[in-house]
């Protein structure tokens, strides 16, 4: 299980893993959902230079886009120093669909 400081995520599988980052398929017990958690491979110093990563700038600055999964949370593990960016689950990823088309 991925925990936060409120246990508030379980891990139900992993979706892909990269240089930075791993995406897992997670049930959110705050919203009762399941979501996509990237959760990023650096370690964090403090939430503020978590939320200064790149990819959080990048989703802010381009807001709601039709073809772009929005950034829906990021979440600070302090304990852990980890940072999870929350997204919709999608039924593929785009490199899938690329792939087998």
């Amino acid at each position: 299980k991925y925990q936060t400081r409120m246990k508030r995520f379980e891990v139900l599988e992993q979706l892909g893993e990269g240089t930075f980052a791993q995406v897992v398929k997670a049930k959110d017990f705050k919203n009762n959902e399941e979501v996509a958690l990237k959760v990023m491979k650096e370690e964090y110093e403090s939430e503020q230079d978590a939320l200064e990563e790149p990819e959080i700038k990048v989703h802010m600055d381009l807001g709601s886009h039709p073809y772009i999964c929005s950034l829906k949370e990021a979440t600070f593990n302090q304990n852990q120093g980890r940072l999870s960016l929350r997204f919709d689950l999608m039924d593929h990823d785009l490199s899938s669909l690329i792939k087998y088309r």
